[in-house]
């Protein structure tokens, strides 16, 4: 995930002449694998990524859609000469995958869009969700100024940061040995008792591993491979545990297939990997 550094930029910084719809109005009648693959790189992407904003552009906008490509950049280039800003953020991000899986499960729509004009309805529909967040951000700095000139700088903070703190700023290999540190009690707890233990051994068993301190040391070495790499996308090399580290993975996989619980992200949560090719991950 990145940091949401900057002006966020919504739907009317690109198209002032133009009346906003709703964002399931851009996206329906099209590919979720095209969804899939533009949404998970949003997801995965680092706050170190300072130009993210021009190379997820580049990505969604194919060779046919260049001239359309060019005038987002040359329009973000206008603005960025005055202020920071951003347009890709873990929040909008979110949202979309999630309104538009959900959406799809009652959709009888089998699809109006070609792949060219997708790629200019997704970032409409983006930029719908950016603007919701402007114009709650400015609901917020309105009721703020009513209050007394000492309590607006920390009311600021908070309904600037709150709503999405917990999704743009955290570390993730604190995350990872937190994650670690709560699988070891748990196994530990498992077994103290014979009911319990015999479930533990199943869980081996079916893994094809010794003890689950040999689970949890692969699942590790996994995780902190790719926060170390620091990239979005990541490959298993052939050796001793390939097969494992696969089968792992797998139980991970976001598919087309999966419904949507719309309950605080789960979807994302449960399964945060996407599948690109044998052995090829997102």
């Amino acid at each position: 995930m990145y940091k949401n550094v900057g002006e966020l930029l919504g739907f009317e910084s690109f198209y002032p002449e133009e009346d906003i719809k709703d964002s399931q109005d851009y996206l329906c009648g099209n590919s979720k694998s095209l969804i899939l693959r533009i949404v998970t790189k949003l997801l995965s992407l680092s706050e170190k990524d300072e130009n993210s904003d021009i190379e997820i552009i580049k990505e969604i906008f194919s060779k046919p859609n260049a001239k359309y490509r060019n005038f987002i950049l040359n329009t973000i280039a206008s603005i960025n000469q005055d202020k920071r800003i951003k347009i890709f953020n873990p929040y909008s991000s979110l949202k979309i995958f999630e309104d538009y899986f959900y959406s799809q499960e009652k959709s009888t729509d089998t699809g109006s869009q070609n792949a060219y004009q997708f790629e200019v309805n997704f970032f409409k529909a983006y930029l719908t969700y950016n603007s919701k967040q402007i114009k709650e951000k400015e609901i917020s700095r309105n009721k703020i100024k009513k209050l007394d000139t000492y309590d607006q700088p920390p009311m600021i903070l908070f309904c600037s940061n709150y709503p999405t703190l917990s999704l743009e700023n955290f570390i993730p290999i604190n995350k990872l040995i937190v994650q670690t540190i709560k699988a070891i009690k748990l196994f530990q707890l498992l077994e103290t008792k014979e009911e319990t233990n015999k479930l533990v051994n199943v869980f081996l068993e079916k893994n094809k591993v010794s003890s689950w301190k040999e689970y949890l040391n692969i699942l590790f070495i996994i995780n902190k491979a790719i926060i170390e790499n620091n990239k979005s996308e990541f490959s298993i090399k052939d050796g001793k545990y390939r097969k494992l580290y696969e089968k792992i993975l797998d139980r991970l996989l976001l598919s087309e297939n999966t419904t949507e619980n719309r309950k605080n992200f789960l979807k994302i949560r449960n399964k945060p990997i996407y599948k690109t090719g044998q052995g090829q991950y997102r």
